[in-house]
């Protein structure tokens, strides 16, 4: 009779602690993921960080976290972690041990290989019983995301339209004077307007003085990324290293001009990956930290999917921007209908540059441009 109650008791106890945990393993678990910064660049290594506690008496023998991430997002191995990581997409996950009224935090080294941004929303968590017998699963929602910026390179890797580009545009940014801002006075010369006379510097001088004015910073800079890799796209960028590298010039050259003071806007007939599918990018031309940044988080936003023709956004931009804007077009190739708005462009005052993208196996070719840039 003996080993009968032994077997009698021991189905009692594994059917109790089964429905036991079925009940309760997962009750008042709480879970919260974060990276420990909001925004980085492409190469930079973040942390992300795992908190889990067990608000209960009863103990969590064994818990298992699985969350689905982007395969750019590059995780360094740990003895409680399990990573299986496709071309896209990878899942990770962490198992854990909690005893009652207990929290654990676990810190991952992350790698982000790649701009974009990187949105967790879910992850899925999974307990038992003490045997394994019985698995419980609750999907959670995790507010967990990361803004990758494109890591920008100097200016001198650039292919610019020529050599003194920069240096013409920072000479333009000077050449309007600021009516509200006298910085002195000078003799007058033929064709200065009356209006500008300084009779009491006049009076004593005995000769006509003319007010002298200051120089403000009128010139703004427009740069243009065209999201099609080719004439015969369809929708979706097939050559993403090319145009990938177009969205490093723009970073690369956002960086440089603003931080010299010159008002910068983006446009491109690209898309958002949060934003409305027909709707192409257009952020006007701008100064400050603040602005600069919103421009950066748009390159990290950039889908490689086409919104809108090419030709069609620089005809958005003649209708928005005076004449005071320079406009730098970053393209893979041009055509009759892009050069058409071109000169449409120039012919209201503006000045147009452009960037031909070329893929580095690719032999130099004669730029299809030429005879079309602006000096």
């Amino acid at each position: 009779m003996g080993i009968h109650w032994i077997i009698l008791v021991a189905l009692v106890v594994i059917i109790g602690q089964r429905a036991l945990f079925r009940r309760w393993s997962l009750t008042k678990i709480e879970y919260h993921k974060s990276f420990d910064r909001t925004e980085c660049y492409a190469g930079d290594e973040i942390e992300l960080i795992e908190r889990i506690s067990n608000r209960k008496l009863l103990p969590t023998p064994w818990l298992r976290v699985e969350t689905m991430m982007s395969a750019h997002l590059q995780m360094a191995g740990q003895a409680d972690m399990a990573i299986d990581s496709g071309e896209i997409m990878q899942n990770h996950m962490s198992l854990f041990s909690l005893m009652p009224y207990t929290e654990i935090t676990r810190r991952h080294q992350v790698k982000c290989l790649k701009r974009g941004y990187y949105y967790l929303n879910s992850t899925t968590i999974t307990s038992g019983d003490l045997l394994g017998i019985v698995e419980v699963h609750e999907q959670l929602y995790v507010n967990c995301s990361i803004l990758v910026y494109p890591l920008p390179i100097p200016v001198d890797e650039i292919p610019l339209p020529s050599s003194k580009w920069l240096g013409d545009l920072l000479v333009r940014r000077w050449i309007v004077e600021d009516p509200f801002f006298i910085q002195g006075v000078r003799e007058y010369q033929a064709g200065d307007p009356m209006n500008s006379i300084n009779w009491k510097a006049t009076a004593r001088s005995g000769n006509l003085q003319v007010n002298s004015r200051a120089f403000t910073a009128d010139h703004k800079l427009m740069i243009l990324l065209n999201i099609d890799d080719s004439t015969t796209m369809w929708n979706i960028v097939t050559n993403v290293e090319l145009i990938e590298k177009g969205i490093v010039y723009v970073a690369s050259l956002v960086d440089y001009v603003m931080n010299k003071g010159i008002a910068t806007g983006f446009a491109s007939n690209g898309r958002l990956v949060d934003g409305p599918l027909r709707t192409p990018i257009q952020i006007p031309c701008q100064t400050g930290l603040y602005h600069q940044r919103s421009i950066m988080e748009a390159l990290a936003k950039l889908e490689l999917k086409r919104s809108f023709p090419f030709e069609d956004l620089l005809g958005n931009i003649g209708r928005s921007s005076d004449s005071s804007t320079d406009c730098l077009i970053i393209s893979a190739y041009t055509n009759k209908a892009i050069e058409k708005e071109i000169q449409r462009l120039r012919s209201m005052g503006h000045t147009v540059d452009m960037i031909m993208l070329k893929d580095k196996q690719s032999k130099v070719m004669e730029d299809p441009y030429d005879g079309i840039t602006a000096s």
